[in-house]
């Protein structure tokens, strides 16, 4: 169940069986009776939460550095973290290729170039 405005789905994995929301914390539905639990939670805010096609990475906004930035952390487990955006920025946008995305302020490699798409 979405409790809040910021609790708004913002991905859905490649294959269909879970979606991410959240306004401050990351929150993942499993749509197979998983139900809600927490994927990311910090101290921070994180939001936006995009999954790159093939499923083993997400990239998110946060203000753990003090101003908005896009990171990207392994997928399913919450394993590294990169930022990867150079000027700040937030809510991501994919590429279609996977290799890059955008955010409203930034653009940004990914720190997996060579991901299979």
């Amino acid at each position: 169940m979405l409790h809040a405005w910021t609790d708004f789905v913002t991905a859905v994995s490649p294959d269909g069986k879970v979606l991410l929301f959240g306004g401050n914390d990351i929150m993942k539905l499993t749509l197979a009776g998983g139900g809600v639990e927490p994927w990311l939670k910090t101290d921070f805010s994180e939001w936006g939460a995009v999954f790159s096609p093939d499923g083993r990475w997400v990239a998110y906004g946060s203000d753990e550095s003090g101003r908005f930035e896009i990171c990207v952390q392994g997928y399913p487990e919450t394993r590294g973290k990169w930022l990867v955006s150079a000027v700040g920025g937030a809510f991501p946008v994919l590429r279609r290729d996977g290799k890059s995305c955008t955010g409203s302020l930034a653009v940004a490699r990914w720190p997996r170039p060579t991901w299979s798409c």
